[in-house]
């Protein structure tokens, strides 16, 4: 009974990471964007009475919504990578890890997140192919870092890598592989991360990561 105790709450608590931050995007993005069906509504008083039809109108509302939603977001991005962007994102991570219970999605989230969009052109945002759960069973993953000669027996260097699940790349395992079990890839990080948030479905492999270098 004891055992059984243990699983299903080892088994919560997978789920409640695999489930949190898909919800709290889902929640955060509806938000957002009726604040911003909102603000396109007062502009639709100029346009002229019986010029388009209410569904259309709808049409138009829902379509500047999206767009003020893409154009938020990525003033978001532009922000956070500033001084004072920094600064700001240090103080929500701060209030994020005070919340009992979101310390441990956010905190994950974020290192996922920056393992992942973080400069291109280093070692860490290579995107790999390896051997996971089996032998002869390939996946992506990406390289997080490399281990010295001492940590093994034999003296064999090893890679650190991080192999995300599907569909929510924010969470996976950590796998450490000797350097001659890790192939190296020539698509991108980001199509890469295209390809498993998609299940496999999208394969865009046209853009060649970045060399040293390059």
């Amino acid at each position: 009974m004891k055992d059984f105790g243990a699983r299903i709450k080892r088994d919560f608590l997978h789920g409640l990471l695999y489930f949190m931050p898909i919800a709290l995007t889902i929640y955060a993005v509806s938000l957002v964007l009726g604040m911003m069906r909102g603000v396109v509504r007062v502009f639709t008083v100029f346009i002229p009475s019986g010029l388009i039809t209410a569904r259309w109108m709808h049409f138009v509302v829902e379509l500047g919504s999206l767009a003020l939603l893409l154009l938020f977001i990525l003033m978001i991005g532009t922000v956070c990578r500033s001084v004072i962007g920094m600064a700001f994102r240090e103080g929500v991570g701060r209030m994020m890890n005070s919340i009992p219970g979101v310390k441990a999605v956010y905190g994950l989230f974020t290192q996922v997140t920056d393992v992942l969009v973080k400069n291109r052109e280093r070692m860490f945002a290579r995107a790999v192919i390896v051997d996971f759960p089996r032998r002869g069973a390939m996946t992506i993953g990406f390289v997080t870092g490399e281990s010295g000669a001492s940590l093994t027996r034999d003296g064999r260097e090893l890679y650190k890598v991080f192999i995300p699940t599907v569909p929510n790349p924010t969470s996976g395992f950590m796998v450490m592989y000797p350097k001659d079990q890790v192939r190296m890839t020539d698509f991108s990080s980001e199509s890469a991360i295209k390809l498993i948030m998609s299940g496999g479905i999208i394969e865009d492999f046209g853009d060649p990561a970045p060399r040293k270098g390059e």
